[in-house]
């Protein structure tokens, strides 16, 4: 705001229903992901005055209307420049299009709110701290579960205090966050530059100030084990056994039929083979 730019925060949903089937969230996520590429295909040349936006995902669960997972957008733009309500028929038309436009949605489908308040940059705060798996606590006086549903952490912690059902939840919730890795924020392109913030560093960098006296080497994986849970979005999983020790992971790879830690790759052996009987191949 000090330096002249507009803060306001968008909420983007659709209408959504009570299914507890194990991949109803995961279903979310797919009907979720077709409406914002098709939204973005029209939307983002519209906004010519917009100087960046970080994105968000939130994820709740209400016992009424099941899953609600949803976009909010904290943007900036110069003044005068951006206009909410073409954004919100733009939404609307993107819903209409997928047959998901109603009167409930005409009401709640898209919200653009300016950020001036405290109660403002707590809630975006909020958001920025919510990482994979929504693994850090939300903050119930932004997000109550009286007005918004539960999170992944209430619904969790509502299961330790004896409710069933909701621990039910938690877990085909938690399955679908970590198998499809949904990210929890992104920038804009070019968002950093603008704000004068160091260039992200890159994983490299990242797993060498990572290193610690206590890491153990469990083994190797193979390419083609690489490849089959990079196919299976189960890398977090993989970590996971990981912290558990050499047993866990192999346990991990064998439940996915990848064999075992330190296996020869099968394509390397299956090539040798047949250079070993066709000697001029």
């Amino acid at each position: 705001m000090d330096a002249g730019w507009e803060p306001r925060l968008e909420t983007f949903t659709k209408p959504h229903v009570l299914d507890r089937s194990p991949r109803a969230l995961l279903r979310e996520f797919e009907k979720f992901s077709d409406l914002w590429r098709s939204f973005q295909k029209n939307a983002d040349r519209r906004e010519r005055g917009t100087e960046g936006h970080h994105l968000a995902r939130e994820i709740t669960w209400g016992d009424r209307n099941g899953w609600h997972y949803h976009h909010h957008r904290l943007r900036y733009d110069r003044p005068g420049s951006y206009d909410a309500d073409r954004s919100r028929a733009q939404w609307l038309a993107t819903l209409e299009g997928f047959g998901l436009r109603t009167e409930g949605a005409d009401e709640h489908a898209y919200d653009c709110e300016p950020v001036t308040s405290e109660a403002g940059a707590r809630y975006c705060a909020k958001l920025s701290t919510s990482v994979e798996a929504q693994a850090r606590a939300i903050s119930s006086e932004v997000a109550s579960s009286a007005t918004k549903g539960r999170n992944i952490n209430s619904l969790l912690a509502d299961y330790i205090r004896g409710d069933l059902q909701a621990g039910a939840v938690w877990v085909n919730g938690a399955a679908c966050v970590t198998a499809t890795k949904i990210s929890s924020v992104r920038w804009s392109r070019g968002l950093r530059y603008k704000l004068g913030l160091d260039v992200e560093k890159t994983d490299a960098v990242l797993a060498q100030e990572e290193v610690t006296a206590t890491d153990e080497f469990l083994g190797s994986l193979n390419p083609t084990q690489w490849r089959g849970v990079l196919a299976l979005k189960a890398e977090f999983a993989l970590l996971c056994a990981a912290n558990r020790g050499g047993d866990a992971v192999n346990e991990f790879l064998a439940g996915l039929s990848l064999g075992q830690l330190n296996d020869e790759d099968p394509h390397r052996l299956w090539t040798a083979q047949r250079k070993a009987g066709h000697p001029g191949d």
